[in-house]
């Protein structure tokens, strides 16, 4: 029975006092995510002529990631507007015919219809070839790429994942007690564990919806100065400094 009383014994002083117990509570887990992130499905059904950046490279905005061999496409293209021109052609000698009194009124409306016609087959065919031409939405890094030179793909089917370079946000999950404190504008220390480093950081917003199961919510947030080291994905600890309330063992006096 003595054995039963020592072990309890150990057990309760081997429990945190002064506020250590609350202390905890302080640190959460966080993770970086980026600003912006993309995965870029292919426009067109068609082999790969060339894929300009790999795994891990920086774009800038409007450069140009991926070629296909649109030579078919070319062609029609090429077609069209020949179409587009032979009908203007005709449209412009039936007019004179027409102010000669030797064209009738309907003979040009048929011809302007046709013009319509074949002006919208031409734009069909520039949206067409203008998909040969895969550029970078915005400026990032690669952070997968799914295909290679040569390839061949289907309309749809993923190509390339980007990240943006700019802004990260930092997100987490925090208890839902502590909205009577933590506001927008908050300061905090964030430690990377890539990194070893910790940052400042500063809450941005809070979620709007509280789990009433685990009664937490997320909470996001913004570093205070740049830290062009750190990457999407990145994880670590958010460390407030919270004034916590010391825990009184009550020692039966």
């Amino acid at each position: 029975m003595n054995f039963f009383i020592r072990a309890i014994f150990c057990l309760i002083m081997a429990a945190p006092l002064s506020g250590a117990a609350y202390a905890s509570d302080n640190i959460i887990r966080i993770q970086l995510k980026p600003s912006q992130e993309a995965r870029i499905n292919s426009p067109l059904s068609g082999r790969i002529s060339a894929v300009h950046y790999k795994d891990g490279e920086t774009v800038e905005k409007g450069q140009v990631l991926i070629n296909f061999e649109c030579n078919e496409k070319k062609s029609t293209l090429a077609q069209t507007q020949a179409r587009v021109n032979r009908q203007i052609q005709l449209l412009t000698a039936t007019q004179a015919l027409f102010d000669l009194g030797s064209a009738s009124e309907t003979q040009l409306g048929v011809l302007r219809a046709e013009l319509d016609e074949a002006k919208a087959m031409k734009n069909s065919a520039n949206i067409q070839v203008k998909k040969c031409i895969v550029k970078a939405p915005f400026s990032g890094h690669i952070s997968a790429l799914f295909i290679k030179n040569h390839f061949s793909v289907q309309e749809g089917e993923p190509m390339i994942e980007l990240v943006g370079t700019g802004d990260m946000e930092i997100e987490m999950i925090i208890p839902s007690k502590w909205m009577q404190w933590l506001k927008p504008d908050t300061v905090f220390n964030v430690a990377i564990d890539e990194t070893n480093t910790e940052y400042e950081a500063a809450i941005t917003r809070l979620g709007g919806r509280v789990d009433p199961i685990t009664q937490s919510l997320k909470a996001y947030a913004k570093l205070t100065k740049e830290a062009p080291e750190l990457l999407a994905g990145m994880s670590g600890q958010a460390l407030f400094k919270v004034k916590t309330p010391d825990i009184e063992l009550d020692n039966g006096e």
